[in-house]
């Protein structure tokens, strides 16, 4: 089965890669973020952020950094709708592979080979079938809030006081991680908390089923839904540290060393009590992701049953 982190790992250029210019050292208030180093001011064959912090009046997207100095302009909303559409057809495969594996359990269930399985492997598979339901009716809550949080991820361009809300190398030239506030990660878990369930259902009833074994549909790989912390990691990884993504698929080992990846969860921690310095410190894809101007309400969603008293 193709793993999911591994399929997200789409990119056209190494994201968050760039060196930082001669001179070496980033200023507080810039637009040399490195996970945006593909689009710095200066490179004419691509549509660029601002060379400096300016201000901006009318953005449509990240909205809540117009009327203030920011790294993004008008043009730069074309890259950043371009990236998230792309982020939005890959979540739509995600839905697609299980439909369509539970489109092919479906033609198997009149086929000659379940008709020749055992009453026990009929109960498997049988089970197996009808937990897609489940996972797919849940999806699109949580494959919303995704993408809210990859909005957020996708306006941290706009930001000229990024560097106190990362982890860089010693050099200064690469982006370790981003310092997500956990207030987003808890926001994820909500809305994907009951597909979670489901998918942790779905895989284990799957992998019980020899008969649906024998499919050789792609089957994805939900792993990182399983656990708050998986999704968590999953999402800073794949999303806050890769926001750019590219039409050209590059498979990459995103996993780091875990003496790095335990580094890197206890400074994305916010302090106690969530200090006022926290805004500088973190940031908010989810917050930030829903009030920008993506169109964040992709997929159908479980419609909420409203109970009414006399």
């Amino acid at each position: 089965r193709a793993g999911l982190a591994l399929a997200l790992a789409h990119v056209c250029q190494a994201a968050g890669h760039g060196a930082v210019p001669a001179g070496g050292v980033v200023g507080e208030e810039n637009c040399l973020n490195p996970l945006f180093a593909t689009h710095w001011a200066g490179k004419s064959d691509i549509v660029h952020l601002n060379s400096e912090p300016q201000t901006q009046f009318d953005l449509n997207l990240c909205r809540s950094y117009s009327n203030r100095a920011s790294c993004c302009s008008n043009a730069f909303e074309t890259e950043q709708q371009a990236v998230f559409k792309r982020w939005v057809e890959h979540w739509k495969r995600v839905k697609d592979h299980l439909s369509d594996f539970q489109l092919d359990m479906e033609g198997l269930k009149v086929s000659r080979a379940y008709v020749e399985v055992g009453f026990e492997e009929k109960a498997l598979f049988n089970k197996a079938f009808e937990s897609f339901n489940s996972a797919l009716d849940a999806l699109g809550t949580c494959f919303d809030t995704l993408l809210e949080y990859t909005a957020g991820a996708l306006c941290f361009a706009c930001d000229p006081h990024w560097r106190g809300k990362v982890v860089l190398s010693a050099d200064g030239t690469r982006v370790l991680s981003v310092r997500v506030h956990d207030s987003s990660n808890e926001e994820v878990w909500q809305s994907c908390r009951e597909f979670a369930v489901a998918a942790d259902r779905l895989d284990a009833r799957v992998g019980d089923s020899a008969l649906a074994k024998r499919l050789t549909t792609r089957f994805e790989d939900l792993d990182a839904f399983t656990s708050r912390i998986g999704i968590a990691d999953f999402m800073a990884r794949t999303v806050a540290a890769l926001p750019m993504r590219g039409p050209n698929e590059r498979v990459l080992n995103l996993e780091p060393p875990e003496s790095v990846a335990q580094g890197q969860r206890r400074l994305q921690q916010p302090p106690s009590g969530d200090a006022p310095d926290a805004e500088t410190k973190f940031t908010y894809p989810v917050r930030d992701g829903r009030a920008s101007g993506f169109k964040c309400s992709v997929f159908p969603r479980k419609p909420v049953v409203l109970t009414t008293y006399a």
